[in-house]
């Protein structure tokens, strides 16, 4: 394999914006990558709480997103939500674009809100609000933090009105009922079946033709996933958290925490207070979700 190829330019944040400003979400990270052809660039599981939005601009690449490959032409666009591991390939002589990342308390959700597929396409990229972003995300100026995070609502605003809605497959409304009912207690395999009037065996065999684990491994790593966000980017006690994230009592989330992380929620929340996990989209960790 040819060695990866490091993004043409990078604009991290090099500081906690929710110390200067609180908000629901904060644009952290923003770049331009490009690949040549065969060359790539892995992203393993990740410990960052961001989601990302990668905006191919020119050339052709493609995505290898846990064992599925997806191919991206101009005007294309991929998300990735928090610790989903990821491989981009170029596929021309060089394939170019333009990324950003954004973390918080609500993130995922506002993210999801807008009900973009795994893979759009867009009539036009937002180049000047893309170049604002670059402009600014160093500005330690609450108003300008903020107008930063109104801008990445315009580019989340614009995208949605040109995606054209088509019906969703069984297996994508199995996966947006986990992803937005993780908080309830209730939500479980047996739910799931019951709600798509499907047999246990055969909601499993639709998760595994995806490349999935069984329907139980997903929703855990859901409730992982929005737990980490919310211990990392937000300061909620952890009972309100372990409520947010399906569980009756603190206790038995962080029991749940520490079979997954083999920390507990103290624990990571602590490490983030003391910067030990950064921001750049490509660093890895421990850390395995089965995301989808």
């Amino acid at each position: 394999m040819t060695k990866s190829t490091k993004s043409a330019r990078t604009f991290i944040r090099g500081f906690d914006a929710k110390e200067i400003v609180s908000l629901p979400f904060y644009v952290c990270s923003v770049g331009r990558k490009q690949l040549p052809a065969n060359s790539y660039s892995v992203t393993g599981e990740i410990s960052n709480n961001f989601v990302e939005l990668c905006w191919s601009t020119s050339g052709l690449g493609e995505i290898d997103f846990y064992g599925r490959k997806f191919k991206l032409a101009p005007g294309d666009v991929f998300y990735f939500l928090p610790g989903e591991a990821h491989v981009m390939r170029g596929l021309s002589e060089c394939w170019q674009s333009r990324w950003l990342c954004f973390e918080g308390p609500l993130a995922v959700a506002v993210f999801m809100a807008y009900g973009l597929e795994r893979l759009s396409h867009a009539n036009a990229f937002p180049e000047a609000l893309f170049s604002e972003l670059e402009t600014h995300i160093y500005d330690r100026n609450p108003v300008r933090i903020a107008k930063l995070s109104g801008i990445l609502l315009e580019i989340l605003s614009e995208l949605a009105a040109h995606i054209r809605p088509r019906t969703k497959s069984l297996f994508e409304q199995c996966v947006e009922y986990i992803r937005t009912n993780d908080s309830d207690p209730q939500l479980s395999v047996k739910t799931l079946c019951g709600k798509f009037n499907l047999p246990q065996s055969s909601l499993t065999r639709m998760f595994r033709r995806n490349n999935l684990p069984s329907p139980g491994v997903c929703i855990a790593n859901q409730r992982a996933i929005h737990a980490q966000s919310l211990l990392k980017g937000s300061a909620l006690p952890i009972a309100e958290i372990a409520r947010r994230c399906g569980f009756r009592n603190a206790s038995s989330f962080t029991r749940f925490i520490r079979q997954i992380f083999r920390k507990s929620p103290r624990e990571i929340r602590e490490e983030q207070q003391n910067g030990s996990a950064g921001n750049d989209p490509e660093t890895k960790s421990g850390i395995n979700p089965a995301s989808f």
